[in-house]
């Protein structure tokens, strides 16, 4: 679930860099093509995760540790929306990760 909404939030993203024109046309381009990518393939992983297929973990967790260390950098936590952005993703990697412990858990079984 979190992967899907990530997906969908990067391809909102992605829509709105296409509105906002500025005068980089062919850099503002490739930035919405890498949006539209990146987001699509956080759909295509999280749809694999909801058919429980076993390689969409690896990915997703990549995804998860990849968002949570520019979120943790970027963000800076000493700031009020350094907390709005920081611990929203931090939460969304331990969810993860406790979810992939137990279906490890359970698969064990």
């Amino acid at each position: 679930m979190v992967c899907a909404l990530q997906g969908l939030a990067l391809l909102i993203v992605a829509a709105v860099s296409a509105i906002d024109r500025s005068d980089t046309v062919i850099a503002d381009l490739a930035l919405v093509i890498c949006w539209v990518v990146i987001g699509g393939g956080l759909l295509v992983i999280a749809w694999s995760l909801l058919k429980q297929r076993s390689w969409a973990r690896g990915p997703a967790l990549t995804f998860q540790i990849i968002a949570v260390a520019i979120a943790v950098t970027e963000a800076k936590l000493t700031t009020a929306y350094g907390w709005l952005i920081g611990v929203p993703a931090l939460v969304a990697f331990i969810i993860l990760v406790r979810g992939n412990q137990a279906q490890a858990d359970s698969s064990d079984s």
